[in-house]
């Protein structure tokens, strides 16, 4: 993986990312578990469909009995068409409901995952950030690839990485300003232990800029500095 230039930069190429282990949405959540309202819609409907062409028949076949016993004007034909068609009416209604209710205890059942899921998730966040800050592991290349094994979603192992950094690049601030003012770490020495610490070029060189006020103005070094001082 190519090095950030900024943490900005870490964060956009990381976060939005999903992880194929964790559901992220009611569709993906439901088809998991089964829970397939539509294809029940569907399959309840061509049942309806199926039964009224039966009936259709069973009730033409009545008419014509009662067409041979002198009563084709009676309009009870009629009568069992409609029967028959309004029975297909209700039992794809009732589907319809089924469907609706589905989806409702599917949408409540999905937000106590997600609840539950995050929970553990933030939990697992907590422990890793503080191990990786208690080992003093900056660099954001290792923090998110130890995020991953540890079984964080791609965009929560970002998350955990910057935190890491941002808390470690504090931490290497304050020791390379002390070092500074002690004296014992001029330019390219806060440079150097900036870069192996792990620091993103653009707080190297923040780093360099916040230490100024104990090196040299022209950038040559503490040790140049010191000497200037002792020849005025």
């Amino acid at each position: 993986m190519a090095r950030a230039k900024s943490l900005e930069d870490f964060l956009k190429k990381h976060r939005g990312l999903t992880n194929s282990q964790s559901a992220k949405t009611l569709s993906e959540y439901m088809n998991s578990s089964g829970i397939r309202p539509m294809e029940n819609y569907a399959k309840a409907v061509r049942s309806a469909m199926t039964e009224r062409v039966s009936n259709g028949g069973k009730y033409g076949t009545r008419a014509e009995k009662i067409g041979r016993n002198g009563l084709s004007n009676s309009g009870y034909s009629e009568h069992l068409e409609e029967m028959a068609e309004a029975k297909k009416q209700s039992e794809i209604s009732d589907a319809k409901e089924r469907m609706d209710r589905e989806y409702i205890d599917a949408q409540g059942e999905f937000e106590k995952y997600l609840q539950k899921y995050r929970t553990t998730q933030d939990s697992k966040m907590q422990d890793l950030e503080g191990q990786l800050v208690k080992f003093g592991i900056m660099r954001l290349d290792e923090t998110y690839a130890i995020g991953i094994d540890y079984g964080l979603s791609p965009e929560d192992a970002a998350t955990v990485s910057a935190t890491v950094y941002r808390t470690l690049r504090d931490q290497t601030f304050d020791k390379c300003i002390q070092a500074a003012q002690n004296s014992y770490m001029d330019e390219n020495g806060l440079r150097s232990y900036g870069e192996r610490m792990g620091l993103l070029p653009g707080d190297v060189e923040r780093l360099i800029h916040e230490a100024g006020r104990f090196l040299k103005k022209d950038r040559g070094g503490y040790s140049a500095y010191l000497e200037n001082i002792s020849d005025t």
